[in-house]
């Protein structure tokens, strides 16, 4: 394996697509950028028509309607390729209560993704209400 944390967004999947640009494959005979940060492209996997939809998809805002069409095309490319294997999806439910606070993410209120284990947790938290 030479990946293990590779993690998706519907919200905005630029970030997660973004890790087998070809901005990230370093030559043959030096480090990977897996030893610098163990996220991207550890494969050392080259596409330029994967990368130039990378690139237009990083340039859009969230929420544009053309993302969703780039993301398509970007994962045809990707799975006919497949520069890696996924071998592991791990559910995982998170759960909020609503006796105190309100405001959490969810499908419809789908401000942010919502593990409170990542790094934008205190971003929910200033976004939860008192409850009533």
């Amino acid at each position: 394996a030479t990946d293990w944390d590779g993690c998706g967004s519907v919200i905005e999947p630029w970030f997660g697509m973004q890790r087998y640009h070809k901005k990230w494959s370093n030559p043959i005979g030096t480090p990977g950028t897996e030893y610098v940060d163990n996220t991207n492209n550890a494969g050392r996997w080259v596409n330029d028509e994967y990368s130039a939809l990378i690139d237009e998809m990083g340039a859009l805002p969230l929420g544009d309607p053309q993302v969703v069409d780039l993301m398509k095309q970007a994962v045809t490319i990707w799975a006919d390729e497949l520069p890696d294997i996924p071998l592991v999806q791990t559910p995982v439910f998170i759960l909020f209560n609503t006796t105190y606070w309100t405001n959490w993410p969810t499908k419809e209120n789908n401000y942010i993704q919502p593990p409170s284990h990542w790094e934008h947790f205190l971003r929910q938290l200033v976004e939860l209400k008192p409850a009533q």
